[in-house]
């Protein structure tokens, strides 16, 4: 019984098959907020988190109140999804327009006016200076979109003749009397051709739209114009933006990470260099030397035009687990190719809980440790009409460091030793007991 009752205090007390409860220091990073008691607060998981996150579903997340103990929380998942993604419908009416060209002079200067009455009448002679350069023509565009209104019209769709872009960028002006103009949207039009691929920009993004426009071309004539229903998105969340980072490089190939667990669909992939056109092939994976799916093949561009930087649509995601990527660089219009820039845009997760009393709480994030699930916080709160107060984050500060985020080594199975040496030892002593017995049976004999 002694022997017994040894054995399970050492299963009861050895670190590798009992754990305490969670504490601060089993995480990396922690942000520190001063709240009220028993309020609602809710906060967007931002960079910081993402960052240091250890999985997709944020179970290395959890908030401790000032005496340690952990709050239940909610998440709420972000907006990405079919819920934020972008609906194209086309309406490829055309719409009936005509040029309008203005000359604009500056005034006579100078002007010296000379009288002379005789018996032939009245003879009048003006003098002036030379006239001054007349201003540049004034070429634009009206539309009349008639009286019928148009809500979905939410952009314009520009075309041109010939192989050649205007690369221009167009201003629009809309009026209801052609007389009061006010501003009606802005954009650019271009056309690039790189290894036998077209790369058309011609859609003006357009708003509050009366029954006359009027549309300028910074650099070139207008040459067709139709009206479609664009870019109607069915969220009401703009997304957040983040970089890859750049890993190393190998001539014409270049590895990125995407640091964290962002909810990510999309890439925007551009040059660095402006008017850079590069052909590219890009893979991803999960792991980072394991980049051996396909993903992209096509050309990327960064294009400036007015103030403005345009570059390739964004490429979607097929695995929203991947989290490693490779560009191979094909043909390029630069001498010098330097590694293109990756963007990603998420819509990021709010995290919902209560303060049970007022105090220092501390938002704990970043554990390879980390099995299980946050506490959820109770339904009956969650469906509560409960003012939610919005926190506003600070600057995340480490708590045990990255050392959190490798995961540790696997403890030695000390029961699993003892378990083999008990059964050993209880072997040795039946096989002493056999022994003794079959030699007493011996010296009976």
């Amino acid at each position: 019984m002694r022997f017994n009752y040894f054995l399970a205090l050492m299963f009861l007390s050895n670190p590798a098959w009992s754990s305490g409860p969670l504490t601060k220091s089993d995480f990396a990073y922690g942000i520190d907020v001063t709240l009220g008691a028993h309020q609602l607060y809710e906060f967007t998981v931002n960079e910081q988190i993402y960052r240091y996150a250890q999985n997709d579903d944020l179970r290395d997340l959890r908030i401790f109140d000032e005496h340690g103990a952990m709050v239940p929380i909610e998440i709420i998942a972000s907006h990405a999804g079919k819920s934020g993604k972008v609906v194209h419908t086309e309406n490829e009416e055309p719409l009936v327009f005509f040029p309008v060209s203005e000359n604009f002079f500056q005034p006579l200067q100078d002007l010296n006016v000379y009288v002379q009455r005789n018996n032939n009448g009245t003879i009048v002679n003006i003098n002036s200076l030379p006239l001054a350069e007349h201003k540049q023509e004034d070429i634009y565009y009206i539309v009349d979109l008639g009286k019928s209104a148009r809500p979905g019209l939410n952009a314009l769709e520009i075309t041109w003749d010939g192989d050649t872009s205007p690369r221009s960028t167009v201003t629009v002006q809309t009026s209801d009397d052609l007389t009061h103009w006010q501003s009606g949207g802005e954009g650019a039009v271009f056309q690039l051709r790189h290894n036998q691929q077209v790369l058309l920009h011609n859609h003006v993004p357009v708003h509050g739209l009366k029954r006359y426009l009027k549309i300028r071309l910074e650099k070139a004539a207008l040459l067709g114009l139709k009206g479609i229903i664009n870019k109607t998105t069915l969220t009401n969340a703009l997304p957040e933006i983040g970089s890859a980072t750049l890993l190393r490089q190998n001539n014409k190939q270049f590895y990125y990470s995407t640091p964290g667990h962002y909810p990510v669909q999309s890439l925007r992939i551009y040059p660095q260099q402006d008017d850079a056109i590069y052909s590219i092939e890009l893979f991803s994976g999960t792991q980072a030397d394991l980049q051996n799916q396909m993903l992209f093949r096509g050309s990327i561009y960064k294009l400036t035009i007015g103030n403005e930087s345009y570059s390739a649509d964004p490429v979607s995601l097929w695995n929203e687990q991947d989290r490693y990527w490779r560009i191979d660089v094909i043909e390029s219009n630069q001498p010098n190719i330097a590694p293109p820039t990756i963007e990603f845009a998420f819509y990021p997760h709010r995290i919902r809980f209560l303060s049970n009393q007022a105090g220092l709480y501390t938002i704990a994030f970043g554990s390879a440790s980390v099995k299980n699930v946050s506490p959820v916080l109770p339904a009956q709160i969650v469906k509560s009409d409960s003012h939610v107060q919005a926190l506003n984050l600070p600057t995340a500060h480490a708590i045990s460091g990255e050392a959190k985020l490798t995961t540790p080594p696997a403890p030695k199975n000390y029961r699993k030793l003892i378990l083999w040496a008990v059964l050993t030892f209880v072997l040795l002593v039946m096989g002493f007991m056999v022994t003794r017995l079959l030699r007493h049976m011996r010296e009976e004999s």
